[in-house]
């Protein structure tokens, strides 16, 4: 039987959409649909099922409430949004000694946006901005265009992904979407 992460990956529309194109798609002269930034973060957790468990992961999840709607690409933010938290989980797979935990959120920015936040206390990365570039991968099967194609959906969404470390282990990326993109009417 396939494991949900291996499944994601082979079988998912949201991967499979991410193969037949290198780029986002140009939305600048139609607007995106509106869609709510806390519907896609448990739509993804959903089709990760029971996956972060299996592999003694605890996802904590704080969404607020009432936040406006996105104008965006529901599946383009769906992929951004398992490619993150696919990256975090694998980053906790050489942990031992301590808890492993994932951690998303989201909340209003004081700019007018909705940030989206994806935290592990894996391994951490030595040179995170570099996790950026294309091909640039920490994993032995990996392509390294994951982090690449993330901070091209935000782009085309007029937002911003950003990294950081952790005080004490692991990394926080942050994603900052604009409630009315350029794409919006």
């Amino acid at each position: 039987m396939q494991d949900p992460a291996s499944k994601a990956r082979s079988t998912n529309p949201l991967r499979s959409n991410r193969r037949k194109r290198t780029s986002c798609p140009d939305h600048s002269n139609r607007p995106f649909p509106a869609c709510s930034a806390n519907d896609v973060i448990r739509e993804v957790l959903r089709l990760l099922d029971s996956y972060p468990a299996r592999r003694h992961v605890t996802i904590e999840t704080t969404l607020e409430p009432d936040l406006s709607p996105l104008f965006a690409d529901r599946v383009q933010l769906q992929q951004l949004v398992l490619n993150l938290v696919l990256n975090a989980l694998e980053a906790l797979e050489p942990v031992g000694g301590r808890e492993k935990q994932v951690s998303v959120r989201s909340g209003r920015a004081e700019d007018n946006a909705i940030v989206i936040q994806i935290a592990d206390n894996g391994i951490g990365l030595d040179h995170p901005q570099t996790a950026f570039e294309p091909f640039f991968t920490t994993k032995a099967e990996g392509m390294g265009l994951g982090l690449s194609i993330c901070r091209s959906i935000v782009a085309a969404h007029s937002g911003r992904l950003s990294v950081e470390r952790n005080v004490g282990f692991g990394m926080t990326f942050t994603v900052t979407l604009p409630i009315q993109s350029k794409g919006a009417p």
